[in-house]
Protein backbone atom coordinates (compact mmCIF):
# COMPACT_ATOMS: atom_id res chain seq x y z
CA UNK A 1 0.00 0.00 0.00
CA UNK A 2 2.90 2.36 0.85
CA UNK A 3 4.56 2.07 -2.42
CA UNK A 4 1.13 2.63 -4.11
CA UNK A 5 1.01 5.74 -1.75
CA UNK A 6 4.66 6.56 -3.19
CA UNK A 7 3.84 6.19 -7.03
CA UNK A 8 0.76 7.94 -6.84
CA UNK A 9 2.22 11.05 -5.35
CA UNK A 10 5.28 10.86 -7.60
CA UNK A 11 2.68 10.51 -10.19
CA UNK A 12 0.90 14.03 -9.29
CA UNK A 13 4.26 15.96 -8.21
CA UNK A 14 5.22 15.06 -12.08
CA UNK A 15 2.30 15.88 -13.35
CA UNK A 16 1.91 19.46 -11.60
CA UNK A 17 5.36 19.91 -12.92
CA UNK A 18 4.74 19.51 -16.16
CA UNK A 19 1.29 21.81 -15.89
CA UNK A 20 3.44 24.40 -14.24
CA UNK A 21 5.90 24.43 -17.61
CA UNK A 22 3.97 23.92 -20.23
CA UNK A 23 1.68 26.78 -19.21
CA UNK A 24 4.86 29.17 -18.91
CA UNK A 25 6.22 27.63 -21.75
CA UNK A 26 4.71 30.46 -23.46
CA UNK A 27 6.31 33.35 -21.39
CA UNK A 28 8.89 34.89 -22.87
CA UNK A 29 11.49 37.40 -22.51
CA UNK A 30 12.42 38.85 -25.99
CA UNK A 31 14.76 41.50 -25.26
CA UNK A 32 17.24 42.02 -22.59
CA UNK A 33 16.41 45.92 -21.37
CA UNK A 34 20.66 46.54 -22.06
CA UNK A 35 19.98 45.56 -25.03
CA UNK A 36 16.73 46.92 -26.21
CA UNK A 37 18.88 50.19 -24.81
CA UNK A 38 21.62 49.84 -27.09
CA UNK A 39 19.02 49.39 -30.05
CA UNK A 40 17.19 52.31 -28.70
CA UNK A 41 20.85 54.97 -28.38
CA UNK A 42 23.07 53.31 -31.20
CA UNK A 43 26.32 55.50 -30.70
CA UNK A 44 25.59 56.27 -26.75
CA UNK A 45 28.00 57.50 -25.14
CA UNK A 46 25.87 56.99 -21.64
CA UNK A 47 22.50 56.15 -20.94
CA UNK A 48 20.67 58.02 -17.73
CA UNK A 49 17.75 55.39 -15.83
CA UNK A 50 15.35 58.10 -14.90
CA UNK A 51 11.99 57.70 -12.57
CA UNK A 52 8.76 59.86 -12.64
CA UNK A 53 6.89 59.70 -9.75
CA UNK A 54 3.07 59.97 -11.44
CA UNK A 55 1.10 61.10 -8.93
CA UNK A 56 -3.05 61.69 -9.33
CA UNK A 57 -2.52 65.70 -9.43
CA UNK A 58 0.15 65.27 -12.54
CA UNK A 59 -2.59 62.76 -14.00
CA UNK A 60 -5.05 65.86 -13.71
CA UNK A 61 -2.59 67.70 -16.18
CA UNK A 62 -2.51 65.34 -19.05
CA UNK A 63 -4.97 66.19 -21.77
CA UNK A 64 -7.27 62.91 -22.12
CA UNK A 65 -5.75 61.00 -19.47
CA UNK A 66 -9.31 59.35 -18.29
CA UNK A 67 -9.28 57.62 -21.87
CA UNK A 68 -5.83 56.63 -21.19
CA UNK A 69 -6.16 54.70 -18.24
CA UNK A 70 -3.41 56.74 -16.52
CA UNK A 71 -2.73 55.47 -12.83
CA UNK A 72 -0.54 56.86 -10.12
CA UNK A 73 2.90 54.87 -9.61
CA UNK A 74 6.20 55.18 -10.77
CA UNK A 75 7.63 55.46 -14.48
CA UNK A 76 10.90 54.37 -15.78
CA UNK A 77 12.61 55.81 -18.75
CA UNK A 78 16.17 56.43 -20.08
CA UNK A 79 17.93 59.24 -21.62
CA UNK A 80 20.64 58.31 -24.08
CA UNK A 81 23.43 60.91 -24.42
CA UNK A 82 26.38 60.82 -26.85
CA UNK A 83 28.82 63.33 -25.02
CA UNK A 84 26.63 66.37 -23.80
CA UNK A 85 23.81 65.94 -27.19
CA UNK A 86 20.49 64.11 -26.03
CA UNK A 87 19.45 61.34 -28.56
CA UNK A 88 16.43 60.89 -27.35
CA UNK A 89 13.91 58.93 -24.18
CA UNK A 90 12.77 55.41 -23.93
CA UNK A 91 9.91 54.84 -21.59
CA UNK A 92 8.63 51.22 -20.24
CA UNK A 93 5.33 50.28 -19.49
CA UNK A 94 3.78 47.27 -18.81
CA UNK A 95 0.14 45.84 -19.56
CA UNK A 96 -2.49 43.34 -19.78
CA UNK A 97 -2.75 42.18 -23.15
CA UNK A 98 -5.54 39.16 -22.94
CA UNK A 99 -4.80 37.26 -19.45
CA UNK A 100 -0.92 38.02 -18.87
CA UNK A 101 1.34 40.89 -18.64
CA UNK A 102 3.45 42.28 -21.99
CA UNK A 103 6.53 44.76 -21.51
CA UNK A 104 6.98 47.21 -23.78
CA UNK A 105 10.02 49.63 -24.71
CA UNK A 106 8.89 53.07 -26.86
CA UNK A 107 11.77 55.38 -28.13
CA UNK A 108 11.64 58.99 -28.25
CA UNK A 109 13.79 61.67 -30.58
CA UNK A 110 14.19 64.55 -28.30
CA UNK A 111 10.99 66.32 -29.87
CA UNK A 112 8.70 63.45 -28.99
CA UNK A 113 8.77 61.94 -32.23
CA UNK A 114 8.31 57.91 -32.30
CA UNK A 115 11.41 56.21 -33.17
CA UNK A 116 11.06 52.48 -32.30
CA UNK A 117 8.81 50.28 -30.12
CA UNK A 118 10.09 46.94 -28.85
CA UNK A 119 8.48 44.07 -26.79
CA UNK A 120 10.73 43.56 -23.81
CA UNK A 121 8.43 40.74 -22.13
CA UNK A 122 5.40 38.76 -23.57
CA UNK A 123 3.79 36.09 -21.51
CA UNK A 124 1.24 34.86 -23.73
CA UNK A 125 1.16 32.71 -26.61
CA UNK A 126 4.18 33.50 -29.02
CA UNK A 127 2.04 33.82 -31.97
CA UNK A 128 -0.30 37.16 -30.89
CA UNK A 129 3.36 38.87 -31.63
CA UNK A 130 3.05 41.23 -34.04
CA UNK A 131 5.95 41.49 -36.63
CA UNK A 132 8.76 43.93 -36.60
CA UNK A 133 7.44 45.08 -39.77
CA UNK A 134 3.68 45.95 -38.46
CA UNK A 135 5.79 47.89 -35.59
CA UNK A 136 7.12 50.48 -38.28
CA UNK A 137 3.80 52.11 -38.67
CA UNK A 138 4.63 54.18 -35.34
CA UNK A 139 7.52 55.31 -36.32
CA UNK A 140 7.60 59.15 -37.04
CA UNK A 141 3.94 59.22 -34.67
CA UNK A 142 3.79 62.63 -32.24
CA UNK A 143 1.52 63.13 -29.98
CA UNK A 144 -2.21 64.35 -31.30
CA UNK A 145 -2.01 62.06 -34.35
CA UNK A 146 -4.11 59.22 -34.47
CA UNK A 147 -3.52 56.11 -33.23
CA UNK A 148 -6.86 54.08 -32.73
CA UNK A 149 -6.08 50.39 -33.37
CA UNK A 150 -8.27 48.88 -36.30
CA UNK A 151 -9.10 52.40 -37.82
CA UNK A 152 -5.45 54.15 -38.01
CA UNK A 153 -3.37 51.48 -37.10
CA UNK A 154 -2.51 47.92 -39.00
CA UNK A 155 -4.73 45.19 -37.29
CA UNK A 156 -2.97 42.01 -36.83
CA UNK A 157 -5.27 38.67 -37.53
CA UNK A 158 -5.66 37.00 -34.46
CA UNK A 159 -3.59 39.35 -32.45
CA UNK A 160 -6.50 42.14 -31.49
CA UNK A 161 -5.51 42.53 -28.25
CA UNK A 162 -1.92 42.83 -28.69
CA UNK A 163 -2.72 45.51 -31.31
CA UNK A 164 -5.09 47.34 -28.25
CA UNK A 165 -2.25 46.82 -25.49
CA UNK A 166 0.55 48.09 -28.29
CA UNK A 167 -1.40 51.12 -29.59
CA UNK A 168 -2.58 51.60 -25.71
CA UNK A 169 1.21 51.62 -24.73
CA UNK A 170 2.58 54.36 -26.90
CA UNK A 171 -0.67 56.48 -26.29
CA UNK A 172 -0.13 57.01 -22.78
CA UNK A 173 3.94 57.49 -23.36
CA UNK A 174 2.84 60.14 -25.41
CA UNK A 175 0.79 61.61 -23.21
CA UNK A 176 3.45 61.64 -20.79
CA UNK A 177 6.16 62.85 -22.52
CA UNK A 178 6.27 66.10 -21.81
CA UNK A 179 6.93 65.68 -18.34
CA UNK A 180 9.87 63.43 -19.03
CA UNK A 181 11.65 66.65 -20.56
CA UNK A 182 11.17 68.88 -17.10
CA UNK A 183 12.41 66.03 -14.99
Amino acid sequence: MARVYSLVLTLAITLCLCGVFASSSSAQVLMAQDEALHRAFPGATSVKRRSLVLTAERIATIEGADQLRLKPGIVTYFTGYHDAQLLGFATIDSGVVRTHQAVFMTVFTPEGIVKDVFILAFHEPPEYIPTEEWFKQFHGKKKGDPLIAGKDVAGVMGSTLSVQAITGSIRRMQALFPLLTVE
